[in-house]
């Protein structure tokens, strides 16, 4: 039996003559020859919010708060009711002893009231005037994002976070109404602070409660959120082809830091069978074989000219053409007709000195160009940073810029990969940078403004790839056109 074990017992065995060997003990629930497991937050040091509110709501529970408050004021020795406020007081102590780690438990031992150590604990282990602990959670809800947690487990912790930061705050407000709007104001900001971390897989729902007017709360903007998590969750499930937000790109990039990690590993297939990201068991070329009408995916050279890639055997599994039968054979005819010098057909033209054509592409993760004189406030990279593109090359990234290519497109961060042979549109990063939404059409496909549904670009569909539309482009660089001969 441990001390605090013994110290329980003690206080349930007390006998009086009043009642004949038995007394008035209250039932406080639980055996009273045992200590009670009254939270699951021991108290170790550095978890006094956790575990102060468990053991609050606990002994609140059983009516007996006034013994932590001071109310329950002891009686003296000599009346009635002395022996029953020992009684409870003491079974309280030994509740609040046996919530906290052994170390810290022993400290409080020889306390004599369970106000005196909800007093000393508060007064040991609180952080609410530690300055230099508020600014570490500051630091940690700063830099805070749902990276690879689910929504829901984003959320606790935000609001773990947000626990803490209102223990610090102790506001006395002459005014209820100024209490109630303060508390708006920051229910507002954790409201964005909680979009800003979401992953970009859910900009699309971000997007649609940003335009309720007034905004919902945060519940219920988490509600929502966490709602369209699982319907994109089952509906992924659901499909034997990956889907066409990653595949179905004129050239599917993704992005890899200087270790190598994939920011977009998480969201794409994977084969149970050969182990390999991109596709699905149903549709895994080791186990069935290629398709009978496979073709190799095409490329764009730098003269703007669609060319296709040789197929490399070194590649086990590629990852399955962007491009149907249709498309391919007629890159194929532009193929043998600019080999050939004929002009008629398909063929993408730039003027003299102009910019190639941008790719509306569903797939890269990133806006790219292979072209750095087209880039303003260029800055190199360090040179550990990467890309893979479609055709299975691993690419470096040689700096970043920005580009303005309409009045209302402008292009930050993008990426100046020096093999890469045409210029990438991310729809993912336009739709998060500029808060738009993309609608694709057979023969064209818009962007269009969130809050003022204004239309703000647009691109044609030119041989089986959307192209930002002829004659959007600044009067900064030359026009670049999709022409039919």
């Amino acid at each position: 039996m441990t001390k605090y074990e013994m110290a329980s017992s003690q206080v349930s065995s007390v006998t009086s003559p009043e009642s004949g060997g038995r007394s008035e003990i209250p039932n406080l629930g639980g055996n009273d020859s045992s200590p009670i497991l009254i939270t699951g937050h021991k108290l170790n040091g550095h978890n006094y919010l956790q575990w102060s509110q468990s053991v609050l709501l606990f002994i609140c529970g059983k009516g007996k708060d006034e013994y932590l408050t001071g109310e329950a004021v002891m009686p003296e020795t000599t009346e009635p009711g002395f022996r029953k406020w020992k009684i409870e007081n003491s079974m309280i102590m030994s509740w609040l002893i046996n919530s906290m780690n052994n170390d810290i438990g022993e400290n409080f031992l020889l306390f004599g009231t369970a106000k005196d150590i909800w007093d000393a604990a508060k007064e040991t282990y609180s952080s609410s005037e530690n300055t230099s602990e508020l600014f570490q959670v500051e630091s940690a809800l700063h830099d805070f994002r749902q990276g690879e947690q689910s929504v829901t487990q984003y959320y606790n912790t935000l609001t773990r976070y947000w626990q803490q930061l209102d223990l610090f705050e102790t506001h006395s407000w002459k005014c209820s109404d100024d209490a109630a709007t303060y508390r708006q104001i920051v229910e507002q900001k954790r409201l964005f602070k909680f979009f800003l971390g979401l992953n970009r897989e859910l900009d699309d729902v971000r997007g649609r409660i940003m335009g309720i007017k007034p905004l919902p709360s945060l519940r219920e903007a988490f509600s929502e959120v966490r709602r369209e998590e699982s319907r994109k969750k089952v509906m992924m499930g659901s499909k034997e082809q990956p889907t066409p937000t990653l595949d179905a790109s004129a050239l599917a990039a993704r992005s890899f830091n200087s270790s190598g990690g994939d920011r977009q590993k998480r969201d794409r297939p994977w084969c149970d069978y050969c182990k390999k990201p991109g596709h699905y068991k149903e549709t895994c070329w080791k186990l069935h074989g290629k398709p009978a009408d496979w073709k190799p995916k095409p490329r764009f050279d730098r003269d703007g000219r669609a060319h296709v890639a040789a197929n490399s055997e070194s590649t086990s599994v590629p990852e399955p053409s962007p491009f149907n039968k249709e498309q391919m054979e007629m890159l194929q005819k532009l193929l043998s007709q600019v080999g050939s010098g004929s002009t008629t057909g398909v063929a993408f033209t730039a003027n003299r000195g102009g910019m190639r054509p941008w790719i509306v592409d569903t797939g890269a993760s990133d806006h790219m160009t292979g072209d750095a004189a087209i880039l303003q406030n260029y800055k190199p990279s360090n040179g550990h940073s990467s890309v893979h593109i479609a055709d299975g090359s691993k690419s470096k990234i040689a700096g970043t810029g920005s580009i303005k290519l309409t009045k209302d497109l402008y292009l930050d961060s993008v990426l100046h990969v020096p093999n890469l042979d045409c210029n990438l549109l991310s729809i993912s990063k336009l739709a998060h940078d500029l808060q738009c939404v993309t609608k694709f059409y057979p023969n064209l496909c818009v962007f269009q403004d969130l809050k003022s549904g204004k239309m703000i670009g647009s691109a044609e569909l030119c041989s089986g790839l959307y192209l930002l539309s002829c004659g959007q482009f600044s009067n900064q660089v030359s026009q670049a056109s999709c022409v039919q001969s």
